[in-house]
């Protein structure tokens, strides 16, 4: 039985904001642009096995997620719909779906890992304090599991059932085959970064809170990766490499597209991409001199402008990599 104690409904806003220290599932931790459909259905399996109507011994929780009555009230308020039911099992399935996943894309949102939603489920009050990853809680509320052995036991189920494709993240456009690198908010905010000058050779810097989802631009493979989590700005020779922690896709005829200063990568070398796919998450790694993308078109060994590409995109334009300038984008 899920531990959803009153905790959750008022602090797991503050509690989103904490770094990771749920760690140590048996899986890989899956990068969160957030598979909604498959986390609910992993939580009404292991909650309930699915009933909507079920109701727990020991406590208040109920329904297909077993949500406890306080909860349901936040959680209901916040979704906007539900409101009126006072326990989770008098909503229609519909309903209990649309309040479990807006708290679910709260998660993600923030953490951008699936395997944090497994925690705040159980017991949130682990994240922020991670010896309690290997206690039991509440006993004797029916809870059998430390919330490690639950993450780990979940993100099995999770795993289990992935279907084939890839999850498309990215704000795609142009009939699938391409994406902004960053959800189209950032961009609104200050849409003249777009047509902005790099500093010493042709490329795009784009600034961005630490930890923001990057899409791939367009399909390809991803041919290089660098994983280097340090900082060598103003110590260029103290560099293992400019680019931190980033990767190099190659498209089908030949260009390279390269990304750079991330906290971490969410493809591994060789990977086949597509277009708006989640390919990692931004950072301050390599010659950085604050949080940023850095973005780089590379065709045949000449670096190129991705401005005008950009620009496209955001405009919802179709765009093409064969009539890019390869200057008058420097500082």
């Amino acid at each position: 039985m899920k531990l959803v104690v009153a905790v959750v409904a008022s602090a797991i806003g503050g509690l989103l904001a904490l770094p990771l220290v749920a760690g140590g599932t048996s899986g890989q931790a899956m990068a969160g642009c957030g598979d909604v459909p498959r986390v609910l259905d992993t939580i009404r399996t292991l909650e309930s096995g699915g009933d909507y109507t079920a109701k727990a011994a020991l406590a208040s929780a109920s329904g297909a997620y077993q949500i406890i009555d306080s909860t349901w009230a936040a959680w209901s308020a916040a979704a906007g719909v539900g409101t009126e039911y006072q326990h989770a099992s008098d909503a229609p399935p519909a309903v209990q779906d649309a309040v479990a996943g807006h708290q679910v894309q709260r998660i993600l949102d923030e953490y951008h890992d699936v395997s944090y939603v497994p925690v705040a489920w159980y017991y949130p009050a682990a994240i922020s304090h991670p010896a309690l990853m290997d206690i039991v809680p509440m006993p004797e509320a029916g809870n059998r599991f430390t919330p490690r052995e639950y993450q780990s036991r979940w993100m099995t189920v999770y795993e289990s059932k992935a279907t084939t494709g890839t999850m498309v993240c990215g704000p795609v456009l142009a009939g699938g085959e391409w994406s902004l690198p960053v959800d189209r908010a950032f961009i609104d905010a200050k849409a003249a970064v777009l047509s902005g000058p790099h500093h010493d050779y042709p490329a795009w810097d784009f600034g961005i809170p630490v930890g923001t989802p990057i899409f791939a631009i367009h399909a390809g493979t991803v041919d290089r990766v660098s994983t280097w989590s340090g900082n060598c700005y103003g110590n260029r020779d103290g560099c293992v490499d400019k680019c931190g922690t980033g990767l190099t896709i190659e498209d089908s005829i030949g260009v390279r597209w390269i990304y750079c200063h991330a906290t971490r990568l969410t493809v591994s070398l060789g990977d086949k991409v597509v277009a708006g796919q989640q390919i990692m998450l931004s950072g301050n790694t390599g010659h950085s001199s604050g949080p940023h993308l850095h973005l780089g078109i590379r065709i045949n060994g000449v670096d190129y402008c991705p401005q005008p590409l950009l620009l496209a995109l955001y405009r919802s334009s179709t765009p093409s990599t064969t009539d890019l300038p390869a200057n008058g984008c420097v500082s």
